[in-house]
């Protein structure tokens, strides 16, 4: 056998393996992705059946240690230092309920409040 026959048949047979392995990997993902349903976020933010902006259920477990440490609440006791007017919120995107922080992940009150609260100035 030649060896430009030998070149021939080794870049074949690497073609081949290649094909047949991302034909295998493609399949395989087809497979476990079958009979799971998705659900998109307007589905789950529907099953929450209180205020939007207390609905914690995509927020880690981390973030909401964070919030907690940072004593956020939902309701400002100081009636002038309101999430709405700190430099640290974020206002609400249009379409949705609620606002964020700088500091930490999830959905903010306007009229809530933490520890780090700093005016707007």
């Amino acid at each position: 056998m030649k060896k430009k026959d030998r070149l021939w048949l080794r870049r074949r047979f690497l073609t081949d393996i290649s094909r047949g392995g991302l034909v295998l990997l493609g399949g395989s993902l087809l497979m476990s992705s079958c009979g799971q349903k998705e659900t998109s976020r307007e589905e789950q933010q529907e099953a929450f059946q209180g205020d939007p902006c207390e609905d914690l259920r995509a927020v880690s477990e981390a973030e909401l240690s964070k919030r907690q440490n940072l004593g956020y609440l939902p309701e400002s006791p100081i009636p002038d230092n309101v999430c709405s007017n700190c430099n640290l919120y974020l206002p609400a995107a249009q379409g949705r309920p609620c606002g964020g922080c700088i500091l930490f992940e999830g959905p903010v009150q306007a009229q809530g409040y933490c520890t780090y609260w700093a005016p707007k100035g």
